[in-house]
């Protein structure tokens, strides 16, 4: 979410759509990528021939997710191999806990299709970033789309239940997440 704030600012500087659509847009971008990972979050465990299609429909938004997270894991500009290294356990670690999610919803179809098209989808996104086919404005409301996404797996799947569940555990992977968002923002620009 911290670089939506830089991507506000570029597209301010270029002026590209005025400053206020753009602000807009990107929230919206935000907005969208969080109700539709709510959408995709509440099919898990439907039931029948409903079941079947909520899973491909799962695999195919955490897929297009696993895209954007290879993509922009490769094209985030860091400074050195200790901010890029950071910022890639912290997607990693991120992308685990999907998995583990994922797998819970259903073990069979888990193991068959969606570990490895999701793998691949990191991969995907990655290659897409070298070949530098995506504009400026898209890669901005990829962003924007992913971290609402983002935002929803997080307060969906990770935050500790009411009743006070796994509340250290959490309260540590946020605090060393602060610490490594620290570490990369304060790492000097060329």
């Amino acid at each position: 979410m911290p670089k939506l704030t830089d991507y506000t600012l570029v597209l301010k500087a270029e002026n590209a759509l005025g400053w206020e659509p753009a602000q807009y847009g990107l929230y919206m971008a935000f907005l969208l990528g969080l109700l539709a990972y709510l959408a995709v979050g509440n099919m898990r465990g439907v039931e029948s021939r409903r079941g079947v299609a909520a899973l491909h429909l799962q695999l195919a938004a955490f897929a297009f997710y696993n895209v954007l997270t290879g993509y922009f894991i490769t094209s985030l500009p860091r400074q050195g191999v200790l901010a890029q290294g950071l910022g890639t356990l912290v997607f990693a670690v991120h992308l685990l806990g999907i998995d583990h999610q994922l797998r819970a919803a259903d073990q069979d179809f888990f193991d068959r299709r969606t570990r490895w098209i999701t793998a691949a989808a990191v991969l995907g996104g990655g290659a897409l970033a070298m070949l530098q086919l995506l504009s400026g404005p898209v890669v901005v409301v990829g962003s924007a789309f992913l971290g609402g996404a983002i935002m929803m797996n997080v307060m969906k799947e990770e935050v500790p239940a009411a009743d006070g569940g796994h509340l250290k555990p959490f309260l540590a992977g946020v605090a060393t997440f602060a610490v490594i968002a620290v570490i990369i923002r304060s790492i000097p620009r060329a």
